[in-house]
């Protein structure tokens, strides 16, 4: 709150500074408001000049700006030069169909741009990401009017699906006004023709509209979640998510869980050193560090061996090749070396 009453005399002056470019503009555009005001091309300069009095026209441009601040401010727009009607009036008129057109374009493109980048994010550098970030760059980056008349050609011209302008087919009655807004009014009138109907008249406006809001929320969608599915947190979450199978997983034996996880390290570094089991790399044999290194890990891991657990059968003796005795007694040799004859 205190942040909004701080910034509020800077949004003040930036709507003065920015209504005072819009009125200076408007004064140097091209035609005379006065010739027109006074009847076109029947006027004469008497008429033109009394014209020109009227509206305040020959008043120096920054009195002029302040007599139209002070106007704005007591809600008078002035009158329209083209039909001679209050300008709130038409304004009273108008916005509720422009409010219409706007809230269907927000819809559209909420409903269809932030799904589209949940998608082209989870499944990020595969086809749905290749199909859609190349689309909504190429959306994004086309002129709306553009956008508009191929769509007026392609869907009302040659397909004749869509209606290219007003808000009803001529004929049908309007609903009663509840809020100008005639998918709204018609809704709540229950005239479900006239809905329909007017519904079928904004589909083609409010796609067009939303096509630019519409790249950028998928855009912006895409990048904040893949910000969020590279953080730490979300990468430790995977790492430690359980088995799909865990009910159904076999329990680790009784001897094995006092520091199982630590042995499992412990046995995994150990694995690559030793060489008394055949297919294994190493050195087949050879006395070394492997073979303390190898008892000491066995040593503490069945040391402590539960009087219920059963013992863990010992290695077969070696040769001197590295290859158990009892294959070598039954005259079978896995040597590559050489091979016995079963």
């Amino acid at each position: 709150m205190l942040l909004v009453l701080r910034r509020l005399p800077l949004l003040v002056a930036l709507l003065a500074a920015i209504s005072a470019a819009v009125f200076a503009l408007t004064q140097y555009l091209p035609g005379d408001p006065a010739f027109v005001a006074a009847g076109g091309g029947d006027a004469t300069p008497e008429m033109v000049a009394a014209a020109r009095a009227r509206l305040g026209l020959d008043r120096p441009l920054w009195v002029r700006y302040l007599y139209y601040m002070r106007n704005v401010a007591g809600g008078d727009f002035g009158n329209s030069i083209v039909n001679r009607r209050p300008v709130i009036d038409d304004l009273k008129k108008f916005w509720p169909a422009s409010m219409e057109l706007a809230l269907a374009a927000i819809a559209i493109s909420a409903l269809v741009g932030i799904p589209l980048g949940v998608v082209s994010a989870a499944w990020s550098g595969r086809w749905p990401d290749r199909l859609i970030t190349p689309a909504s760059v190429f959306l994004g980056s086309m002129p709306v009017f553009w956008l508009g008349l191929m769509a007026v050609f392609v869907f009302y011209r040659q397909l004749d699906l869509l209606p290219a302008g007003g808000r009803l087919t001529v004929g049908l009655t309007p609903p009663p006004v509840a809020t100008g807004m005639l998918v709204v009014d018609a809704a709540i009138a229950g005239q479900w023709r006239v809905f329909a109907d007017a519904l079928r008249h904004l589909i083609l406006p409010s796609v067009i509209l939303s096509v630019i809001s519409l790249a950028m929320i998928t855009r912006v969608t895409r990048a904040a979640l893949l910000d969020v599915l590279h953080e730490d947190y979300l990468r430790t979450a995977r790492a430690n998510r359980p088995h799909p199978d865990h009910r159904r997983a076999p329990a680790r034996p009784a001897h094995r869980r006092r520091g199982g996880d630590r042995d499992d390290l412990l046995l995994a570094g150990a694995r690559p050193l030793r060489g008394d089991r055949g297919g294994e790399p190493g050195l087949p044999g050879a006395p070394g560090l492997h073979a303390h290194h190898d008892g000491g890990v066995r040593h503490h891991q069945h040391g402590r061996r539960s009087p219920l657990s059963p013992a863990e059968p010992p290695d077969p003796p070696l040769s001197r090749r590295g290859e158990p005795m009892d294959l070598i007694i039954r005259g079978r040799s896995l040597s590559p070396l050489g091979r016995g004859s079963g």
